[in-house]
């Protein structure tokens, strides 16, 4: 028998509270094959504002939240909590399979996390099994939960990734904030443009 065949067998042992735990395994290990080389991809392709530091930061509260939302769900295992789990946590990251594989045709540049990715599928599928067997997710709350997904999972890649819409500067209008404004370089471009 194959280590896969292996690891669905076992996964089809599992409860809905115990499946529960394979969305933060996941996102785990999707964060660790993105975090060496996404935010190049993403200066190159997305935004020069992306940086390091802001991975990070939204990746450790995403791993936090991740963790907290699994730990409430597994406890007190309702259809609402889940609904939202679903909307809000597991196929909001499900989603990143998309981002991923539509950013890598699109820019014709492997996305850094495409690859593991593609194992929300198999988790995203013995989770959601579990809970619509066990009366925990209806057709429609399921449906719903997508639709809310893919609201969320887009506008949160628009704003945490394109940095989208960009934010009004310093003096309440689109552009280069106050702090940008009296660098040089902003100093030597509008020197050029012919602004003063």
């Amino acid at each position: 028998m194959s280590a896969i065949a292996l690891v669905f067998e076992y996964a089809g042992t599992l409860r809905f509270r115990e499946s529960i735990w394979l969305f933060p395994i996941v996102t785990a290990i999707h964060f660790l094959e993105e975090a060496p080389r996404f935010t190049v991809w993403a200066q190159k392709y997305a935004s020069p504002k992306f940086t390091y530091r802001h991975w990070k930061k939204v990746h450790v509260l995403g791993f936090l939240y991740a963790l907290v939302f699994s730990a409430i769900v597994s406890a007190y295992p309702n259809r609402f909590a889940i609904f939202l789990f679903f909307a809000l946590c597991f196929f909001e990251s499900g989603c990143n399979l998309i981002f991923h594989a539509g950013a890598s045709v699109y820019f014709r540049s492997y996305s850094p996390g495409l690859i593991t990715a593609f194992l929300y599928v198999p988790a995203l599928w013995i989770t959601t099994n579990r809970a619509y067997r066990e009366g925990l997710l209806l057709p429609e709350a399921m449906a719903a939960s997508v639709f809310l997904a893919v609201v969320v999972h887009s506008l949160d890649v628009a704003r945490n990734v394109f940095f989208w819409p960009p934010r009004a500067g310093g003096n309440g209008r689109e552009g280069p904030s106050a702090k940008h404004q009296d660098s040089g370089v902003f100093k030597r471009t509008s020197k050029i443009s012919g602004r003063a």
